[in-house]
């Protein structure tokens, strides 16, 4: 039987468009088809087997191939359409956040995906004052639950060093484990960088505008590899294809 899939791709455009899927198509590939003059990447959103109304068959283009690496969740689905109907913005452009590095005409060339060494005895975190852990172990208790916690206090009052003490303990049970943490700007990534790197030993990933193409790359197939353990980043950096994520800090979230 002839089945179709409805196919969103990263552009500013909020329709999805119909092609004959391949054997085996699955919700969520992530596929490469011929889109007016050009080949782009997108995501499969939908597969039926009904011919579209009032629409030429002979029209419809074939999906090309299947990304072997890269495959949405039906939570990252509901994602991109949760954060198009929020912003008003078309679900196209979100996708373009999500996989757009795909489309990039160098995207062929060879790289290799950053990887984090992470070895424990070289964390060096600083001593918790007592409020300081007692806000710490108050979270780690509920560090399953999935829960949101708000630590308030001064400038300086040591809200960083509870949050990398978090991290350490993450990073200790679970040597998979994915963090990433949330900037409101570019500006304040240097301070922040050079105090992780002087407390774990290694250099977390950056991820904003500035970054290179190549670079990009090399995170991005790190994220989705699960080898790029800690990432500090900008708001885009939420739509990255996190393995393992199991926790987001959001600093300076009182920031508007």
């Amino acid at each position: 039987m002839t089945k179709f899939a409805q196919i969103i791709l990263p552009s500013a455009l909020n329709d999805d468009f119909t092609y004959f899927a391949l054997e085996n198509q699955q919700i969520g590939d992530v596929v490469l088809v011929e889109f007016g003059r050009q080949k782009l990447w997108g995501v499969v959103i939908l597969l039926h087997d009904k011919v579209p109304n009032n629409f030429d068959i002979k029209k419809i283009k074939n999906v090309l191939e299947i990304h072997q690496k890269i495959k949405l969740t039906l939570n990252q689905i509901k994602f991109i359409e949760a954060i198009s109907s929020y912003n008003l913005a078309s679900r196209g452009l979100v996708l373009k956040s999500f996989i757009g590095i795909l489309n990039s005409d160098k995207v062929q060339k060879e790289f290799t995906p950053l990887t984090h060494e992470i070895n424990q005895k070289n964390f060096h975190l600083k001593t918790l004052l007592p409020e300081q852990q007692k806000i710490y172990d108050e979270i780690c208790r509920d560090l399953s639950s999935a829960k949101t916690f708000l630590i308030d206090g001064v400038t300086g009052s040591g809200k960083t060093e509870i949050y990398f003490a978090i991290i350490a303990e993450i990073l200790k049970k679970d040597a998979s484990s994915q963090i990433l943490i949330l900037l409101p700007e570019i500006a304040l990534t240097s301070q922040l960088l050079s105090r992780f790197e002087e407390q774990f030993g290694f250099c977390p990933a950056l991820w904003h505008s500035k970054i290179s193409k190549k670079r990009k790359r090399e995170i991005y197939f790190g994220v989705l590899n699960g080898t790029v353990k800690v990432l500090i980043g900008a708001r885009s950096s939420l739509l990255l294809p996190f393995k393992n994520l199991q926790l987001i800090v959001i600093d300076e979230e009182h920031d508007a």
